[in-house]
C-alpha cells in the first residue's frame, strides 16, 4: 500500500482474513481500535470483524493477505 493512503473500513460476513506485515509501518483499525503494525506483525481477522489498512507513514506498506471461506 502505498504511503499516505488506507483502505476503506469493512468487514467480511463469510471470509475470514490474515495479514502478514513485511516492509513498512503504518496502522490496522480493528472494530474500532487502531493498532501499529510493523514487519514481521500477523493480524488475524475473524468473519464478520471491521478492518481497516492504514498507511501514515513515509514508505510503502508491503504486506501478504491470505482470505479464506468460512462455512
Amino acid at each position: 500500500m502505498q504511503a499516505g493512503k488506507s483502505g476503506d473500513y469493512h468487514a467480511h460476513e463469510d471470509r475470514e482474513q490474515v495479514y502478514y506485515f513485511i516492509a513498512g509501518a503504518g496502522k490496522m483499525k480493528l472494530d474500532g481500535e487502531i493498532h501499529d503494525v510493523r514487519p514481521g506483525d500477523t493480524v488475524h481477522i475473524p468473519p464478520k470483524g471491521k478492518h481497516q489498512l492504514i498507511n501514515d507513514g513515509g514508505d510503502w506498506i508491503e504486506h501478504l493477505l491470505v482470505t479464506a471461506e468460512v462455512k
